[in-house]
């Protein structure tokens, strides 16, 4: 099993540098990275920092957000998108994320948006071969259908991936544990995933959203998905991921050091 930590988990201005570190230090061998990072340190630099930990990148996160109704804002994303593509070459990530987008973003009904999402989608894997890009869709809770994504279940990507070229499905746990489709994906569609992303969950208000936790404190059975996934034939990259939200308190290091002992216990049974 091989370890990847997300960005995400470090708040605005952490110092790129000591989150590389820390993540090298885990014993990650890769990372994702944010296109903020992209923005702020250029690709250059980044890919010196990255040669100075040994350390790849397993995602670049996010392309997408399809469903803007107005034609200014579109092309902006576009716009965004195709710059994504040319920095996932450039730092040889693994998978560009694709998250689709929200139907609030503009007057959509579910049918229209997922016929809009499959076509733009298919114009930008044809971008994205250009650069020999890979992209990963990844399924998102429906209770995020509305702001981040009305691409929710298994079921619903795996249609998608068997009808455009060039694309591979994220699979992360906080967004797809409950999905009864899951078990059967690992059994039968192993080589459609791009990445996996791990976490676990925790509610500590009932009224607000889950927060993501260490891989082994919270509901989810992620011992029992690695066992799936590694006996279904996964050999690539799990990738931690967890948001500085999430973190309540405790610092970065501790929770990539925490989740990384966690990881790599799990890998050795």
């Amino acid at each position: 099993m091989r370890l990847s930590i997300n960005q995400y988990i470090c708040p605005t201005k952490y110092p790129l540098e000591n989150f590389l570190k820390i993540s090298a230090n885990s014993g990650a061998e890769a990372v994702g990275i944010n296109a903020n990072t992209l923005e702020s340190v250029g690709t250059k630099k980044l890919k010196s920092l990255l040669k100075n930990f040994n350390l790849n990148v397993s995602s670049l996160n996010s392309a997408g957000y399809f469903l803007y109704n107005t034609s200014s804002k579109s092309e902006i994303q576009h716009k965004k998108n195709l710059t994504l593509i040319q920095h996932a070459s450039e730092i040889e990530a693994e998978t560009l994320c694709v998250i689709v987008g929200g139907i609030s973003h503009g007057n959509w009904t579910l049918e229209n948006a997922r016929n809009e999402i499959f076509t733009k989608l298919s114009k930008l894997t044809e971008e994205s071969q250009k650069y020999g890009v890979k992209l990963g869709l990844e399924p998102i809770h429906p209770i995020d259908l509305h702001q981040k994504g009305c691409v929710n279940s298994i079921s619903s990507a795996i249609d998608l991936v068997n009808n455009i070229p060039n694309l591979g499905i994220i699979l992360d746990f906080f967004h797809s544990w409950w999905d009864p489709d899951l078990l059967d994906f690992f059994n039968n569609h192993m080589n459609k995933i791009s990445l996996i992303q791990f976490c676990n969950i925790i509610e500590i208000n009932q009224d607000m959203k889950p927060y993501r936790n260490i891989p082994l404190n919270g509901s989810i059975d992620i011992s029992m998905l690695f066992h799936k996934a590694i006996t279904g034939g996964y050999n690539k990259l799990f990738e931690f991921e967890l948001f500085d939200r999430d973190l309540r308190g405790r610092s970065v290091e501790d929770v990539i050091k925490s989740s990384a002992n966690q990881f790599f216990n799990m890998s050795k049974k």
